[in-house]
């Protein structure tokens, strides 16, 4: 395992091989054993899969790039991954506000824990943050419709106690798009390059690990 992550590196383009169901599957079963601050539940995860080409290019194309003095950069691992898992905000059906840092602080540890069961399944993966496209346009009624058309009929299965009543989730209740995390086979470490990429560019060169250990012992 250790190998694992000695080796890991931050894809930005993924290859066209697809990787077995029963890794998929393994990762998708610890998520609900994730610890989360207060047991709250203050977010959700959808996988995309192969089959979810269109609304994976949609979401390159309108939430996660970032802007950089007035240049667009686009990550296209979002759209060259197989699977992809992505997160968003939930807000409570009754409005009860949630607290940014606690969401963050959930959403980033379960990011976690997703990209160390990818790398345990000796897959490669890219983490994202960047959600310039939502901090910057008012595409939040459309993105929620693109969810709820692909995952509505879970959605509603979605419940939880609140004054002693079962509510179940609603559209909604679909806020910011958070983290995504990409898995697949990546294509191999590359040096420092930017591609034009739509009416912007994308970086092609692959990011391996922090310039400097952060950890004292």
């Amino acid at each position: 395992m250790i190998d694992n992550w000695r080796n890991r590196y931050t894809v930005r383009e993924f290859t066209d091989q697809i990787p077995s169901e029963q890794k998929i599957n393994e990762i998708c079963d610890i998520i609900q054993y994730i610890p989360a601050q207060l047991g709250n539940v203050d977010h959700i995860w959808c996988l995309l899969t192969p089959e979810d080409q269109e609304l994976k290019t949609w979401l390159v194309d309108n939430v996660y790039y970032t802007v950089d003095n007035g240049t667009k950069e686009y990550f296209i691992a979002v759209e060259t991954a197989p699977y992809v898992f992505v997160s968003f905000k939930l807000e409570h059906p009754y409005g009860i506000p949630l607290r940014n840092n606690e969401f963050s602080r959930n959403n980033a540890f379960h990011a976690g824990c997703i990209v160390s069961e990818a790398l345990r399944q000796e897959l490669n993966v890219a983490q994202l943050a960047c959600v310039d496209g939502y901090n910057h346009t008012d595409i939040i009624a459309e993105y929620r419709e693109k969810l709820w058309s692909r995952f509505g009929d879970k959605f509603e299965q979605i419940w939880g106690m609140y004054n002693g009543e079962k509510i179940y989730m609603i559209k909604e209740a679909i806020a910011k798009p958070s983290m995504v995390v990409c898995v697949g086979y990546g294509k191999p470490l590359t040096s420092y390059v930017w591609t034009d990429c739509r009416d912007g560019r994308t970086f092609t060169g692959q990011k391996q690990k922090k310039w400097f250990n952060n950890l004292v012992k």
